[in-house]
């Protein structure tokens, strides 16, 4: 089931019903199949996919099947959500819909390895717009990965600005607030 707007736009994202535990089992361009840990398909007489951009969008549906213990997601459709100078950031949610109820669930993928270099899932790269008129033009890709909060995200983003979030991530607490203070606007590196 696809879910009308309006029961889209109704769906409170912050607080969610509750969490899904999944692991990334396989990915590839056009699907991600996810393991789905503690949530049972029976219990819903609809199911569906959303996903909900961190900032400003609203939620949107995405193409899925289901397969024993599996969530097997459409990827492709994703491509149309790239927006050339953009970064953009979702959370993925199960809706699920049982006696005329709707229900919102967080996926979260809490087998995430300990650094978060090791913890992505590349299943989009080589993304160019014609808008970019430099000598070597800025390479977009979409990465699925789950946050320091455990949420399991997708990023539509430029390859620099991933890699620099990685490293940014993997650096300490103290030595991350010198950096955001370094990369502040009228702050000088010498």
């Amino acid at each position: 089931m696809i879910p009308d707007n309006q029961t889209l736009s109704s769906l409170n994202h912050k607080n969610p019903n509750g969490t899904v535990s999944v692991e990334v089992s396989s990915i590839s361009a056009d699907k991600a199949i996810l393991t789905v840990k503690d949530f049972s398909f029976d219990n819903y007489e609809d199911l569906s996919i959303i996903i909900k951009e961190t900032e400003f969008s609203e939620p949107a549906p995405l193409d899925f099947s289901i397969s024993d213990t599996s969530l097997i997601l459409n990827l492709s459709s994703l491509r149309s959500h790239f927006e050339f100078r953009r970064s953009k950031e979702f959370r993925i949610y199960i809706l699920g819909v049982h006696d005329q109820k709707a229900e919102l669930f967080l996926l979260k993928d809490k087998s995430q390895k300990a650094a978060p270099w090791n913890n992505f899932h590349l299943f989009t790269e080589e993304i160019y717009f014609d808008e970019d008129s430099a000598i070597r033009p800025t390479e977009y890709i979409g990465v699925l990965s789950a946050d320091s909060k455990d949420n399991l995200c997708i990023h539509l983003c430029s390859r620099n600005k991933y890699l620099a979030s990685l490293l940014f991530s993997a650096q300490p607490e103290n030595e991350r607030r010198q950096i955001k203070n370094l990369l502040r606007p009228g702050n000088r590196v010498s």
